[in-house]
């Protein structure tokens, strides 16, 4: 249905502002359709494959054989695959591909490589939240439904991969690699084969910030600059070499010949360097130009754009929504509007002899902000990030280090194919504009509003910043087309500044982090409180960075009240780390536990270095008070020798005659300690400890007696929590029990009198998702 709704609104939209509505009108049909065909494609096959259950893992013996590897971080390696699941004594192929992280190989897996591995198979599976990225879909579109986790000890070679082209290329691959990590110093070896393989995650994490808030992060993928740089040389090559035989001359057109020609190194690279959406799109527009070439027609920028996104949606279903693809199209659309503009500028002047340095330098701004500006609001809603600076790094950094960098990388890896010791001399050589482009992306990033991180915008905010970006265009209604989106846009910002500033209603959203706690609390009238971020300790996702901050962003937060860290074990406080630094906390309230003091360290160093005070909080402590809301510590008491989990911070929030029990890990100790102190009236409570047996003795919970009861707790943990038995004495009370795993992210709102709640699962409504109030 939202599909109709889009199309229709887009026509209404072209009448309104005076476009010719049956081009539209087929684009928004086009649109639609694509989008269609995209959902069916990322439907699971369901023909007799094996696939696990949703939620759960299963444990099995498979056999796998290698589509492709890339390295990951700390010696993983992320191999995707044709598999086959054992099942007594028999094969049963995976209803899709399998992708499997193996950490401890001493090979990078090869295509074509056969191995049988002993692995607890499991669907990908989204962190329910508002705003989160959709992890599912991602995978399905590289056709993976099933993932997995490997150590090398479970891994057992079956077969050596057979030739294949798809070998040939990551040898060859693997080659390169190699022989740039022995020709240049570590960070620039990590650049370089950013540049020219594709291998972006090779590049430090703090260089690659660097590099994004200097507004350069499209140099460590290997785009149309790159495959440009390929096809343009072998095109004068080719020309060149043609142009000396007058009988080619007379017999067929040289340039077309030369175009044509000069695709076969362009489309060898780009299968080298990845075969990445951006390369793609730069190779099928390059082939649909020399197309165009070959017939004598002269075919817009536009349409070839048009045509290459219509040949990737058909090779790639679901490929438009891909971040990639969309920045991609997204970057080489504005700066074909920028061009029309431009030109259009260049008209209107009086005729006069152009000053080359003044063209060039007005060109590079021109391209530079037209990419800037038509694809900030794209950055804003993956990454928010605006990077102004990019005006100016762009036109100057790119001619300086980044072309020099790829011309010369590029010349390094065809020479590689005749002597490595040329190569090598090469690489070095292409070194030091890599060395410089790093030093310098460095100094600009630290310089005040180089970048700035921006809220998330919504799907309509979104619309709505295009459709400004767009009034140029409009030639008809134009006043009035911007009239209605300013309008609109300020009644939005409105909406947002009441419910930031102004709304007397309590929030709170219990977060889907996995197997770990994370609330955020949205106080009336202002401010907001995180309490616990979740984390991995044996893993490098953080949910503070991937799950947490995103929701903040999605709901216009930049900056926190306090954040609260209930104790030191890392399913609670591992995710705080990077919000602390990102928002920077006015407060970290922790427990006065002499054992929670040292585990949390790291965590108060930042929140200091961030302007922020540390308070350790004890019973009867009162942290914040506004009008008829109170924030209160009710446990540890401060002669209070309990550690470990039943050390974590307690907290009780009151809102007029509602209560909220918020009680991190405490266990049975600490609730008898809790129930000889008193707590109050609870119509809300947090459930201890996940769900565990340890927790939620049946006197505490009778004497809480809540209405609603929160379970944080990851889906298919191997601990089996929430206990049955836990669950059993909460329904036993008329307690309504909502569960992270099951419910995703759990929204409670009270004003005072009443509570309502509102899990993420029951709430996904197509229209919901686009107007951004999930």
């Amino acid at each position: 249905m939202w599909l109709t709704v889009a199309s229709a609104s887009v026509w209404l939209l072209a009448f309104a502002a005076g476009l010719r509505r049956e081009p539209v009108l087929r684009c928004a049909f086009a649109a639609a359709a694509g989008a269609w065909l995209a959902g069916a494609a990322l439907q699971p096959a369901h023909d007799g494959c094996f696939l696990p259950s949703p939620g759960g893992s299963q444990k099995r013996w498979v056999r796998a054989r290698v589509l492709d590897a890339s390295a990951g971080e700390s010696a993983l390696y992320r191999v995707r695959a044709d598999a086959w699941v054992e099942e007594g004594g028999r094969l049963r192929r995976s209803c899709g591909a399998l992708l499997v992280t193996i950490s401890g190989l001493e090979h990078e897996p090869m295509p074509g490589e056969s191995v049988r591995l002993h692995a607890s198979l499991r669907r990908p599976r989204n962190f329910a939240n508002p705003g989160a990225y959709d992890h599912e879909t991602a995978l399905a579109r590289r056709g993976v439904w099933m993932t997995a986790f490997a150590s090398a000890m479970d891994v057992e070679p079956l077969a050596p991969p057979p030739p294949s082209g798809a070998l040939w290329i990551a040898t060859a691959r693997a080659r390169l690699r190699s022989l740039i990590d022995r020709s240049l110093p570590a960070r620039r070896a990590a650049l370089m084969r950013a540049l020219i393989l594709g291998e972006a995650a090779a590049v430090p994490p703090p260089l690659r910030e660097a590099i994004a808030r200097a507004g350069l992060v499209h140099l460590l993928s290997v785009s149309g600059l790159h495959v440009g740089l390929v096809w343009g040389a072998a095109f004068l090559l080719v020309r060149a070499l043609a142009s000396r035989s007058e009988r080619l001359l007379l017999a067929i057109d040289v340039r077309a010949l030369a175009a044509s020609v000069a695709l076969i190194p362009a489309g060898a690279y780009g299968v080298l360097a990845g075969s990445s959406l951006p390369t793609e799109r730069t190779v099928a527009m390059t082939v649909l130009s020399v197309v165009a070439m070959a017939v004598s027609r002269e075919v817009a920028i536009l349409r070839l754009l048009v045509l290459a996104a219509a040949v990737l949606s058909l090779v790639h279903p679901g490929s438009p929504g891909d971040v990639s693809f969309q920045l991609s199209f997204g970057s080489v659309l504005a700066l074909g509007l920028g061009a029309e503009l431009a030109e259009r500028r260049r008209r209107r002047r009086p005729q006069q002899t152009p000053h080359r340095v003044r063209e060039y330098l007005v060109a590079a701004f021109v391209a530079s902000s037209a990419a800037v500006a038509g694809t900030a609001p794209l950055v804003a809603l993956y990454f928010q990030w605006v990077t102004p600076i990019g005006l100016l790094t762009n036109p100057l950094l790119v001619p300086l280090c980044g072309a020099p960098a790829t011309v010369l990388g590029l010349g390094a890896a065809a020479v590689a194919l005749a002597s490595d010791t040329a190569a090598a001399e090469l690489f070095r050589v292409a070194g030091w504009p890599l060395e410089l482009l790093a030093s310098a992306s460095e100094i600009v990033a630290a310089l005040p509003f180089a970048s700035f991180r921006v809220p998330m915008p919504s799907l309509l905010e979104l619309a709505l910043a295009y459709g400004l970006l767009a009034l140029p265009w409009i030639r008809r209604r134009r006043r009035a087309a911007a009239a209605a989106l300013l309008l609109l846009l300020a009644v939005d910002v409105g909406a947002w500044l009441y419910e930031r500033c102004a709304d007397p209603t309590l929030r709170l959203r219990f977060l889907d982090v996995g197997q770990g706690d994370a609330i955020v609390v949205e106080l009336p009238r202002g401010g907001v409180l995180l309490v616990d971020a979740g984390g991995f300790r044996m893993s490098s996702f953080d949910p503070g960075e991937r799950v947490v901050a995103p929701y903040l962003w999605s709901r216009k937060v930049l900056r926190l009240q306090a954040i609260a860290a209930t104790h030191g074990d890392w399913d609670h406080q591992g995710g705080l780390h990077f919000v602390a630094r990102e928002f920077r906390p006015r407060a970290l309230w922790t427990s006065d536990a002499a054992d929670e003091v040292g585990r949390l360290g790291r965590l108060e160093h930042i929140v200091r270095q961030g302007g922020g005070i540390v308070r350790r909080a004890g019973a009867g402590e009162v942290l914040w008070r506004r009008d008829d809301t109170v924030i209160e510590c009710v446990h540890p008491g401060a002669a209070s020798t309990l550690s470990g989990n039943d050390a974590s911070l307690v907290l009780r929030l009151r809102i007029g005659r509602i209560g909220v029990l918020l009680t991190g890990d405490v266990e049975e100790p600490a609730e008898r300690q809790l129930l000889h102190r008193g707590f109050g009236r609870v119509a809300v409570l947090k459930v201890a400890h996940h769900g565990s047996l340890t927790s939620s003795s049946a006197a505490f919970v009778n004497a809480a007696a809540p209405s609603v009861a929160v379970i944080s707790v990851g889906g298919g943990n191997p601990f089996g929590m929430p206990r049955a038995e836990v669950l059993a004495r909460y329904r036993r009370r008329g307690t309504r029990v909502l569960r992270t795993d099951v419910d995703g992210a759990v929204l409670v709102e009270s004003d005072g009198e009443g509570v309502r709640t509102r899990a993420f699962a029951d709430s996904q409504s197509s229209f919901c998702r686009m107007a951004g109030v999930c």
